[in-house]
């Protein structure tokens, strides 16, 4: 289990294979990545919609996790919350997109995730 959990950070934070426009520090920093769980990495991007498709076109199975905020989603509709209450939220559910990232993922698998990504830029 532990190997499981390290792995993710050894493969792309820093490592010549992880895409060089992400820092690996949280988002609250003004960063462009998410720091990496177990099982996703997950970046920004301002052009989301079209790296996704262009990745996804290239058979990488990226994905979206979270595509609306919490306080806009209707299980909280009951709190009040309005679109503009929360705007770093919202900007950043129209940005994040989650990488390939599972246990077992070999560094030729990395490196044309990291490929695609930086010509989808």
């Amino acid at each position: 289990m532990l190997q499981y959990s390290l792995k993710p950070r050894e493969l792309w934070p820093g490592s010549p294979t992880g895409p060089k426009s992400c820092d690996p520090r949280p988002p609250e920093t003004g960063n462009k990545c998410l720091a990496p769980l177990p099982h996703l990495y997950v970046v920004r991007v301002q052009n989301r919609d079209e790296v996704l498709a262009k990745l996804n076109a290239e058979g990488i199975g990226a994905g979206i996790h979270y595509p609306v905020p919490l306080h806009l989603h209707g299980a909280l509709q009951d709190l009040g919350y309005r679109e503009g209450d929360f705007p770093e939220a919202e900007r950043a559910a129209q940005e994040i997109l989650s990488l390939p990232m599972y246990p077992h993922i070999t560094e030729a698998q990395q490196q044309r995730v990291a490929e695609v990504l930086r010509k989808s830029l």
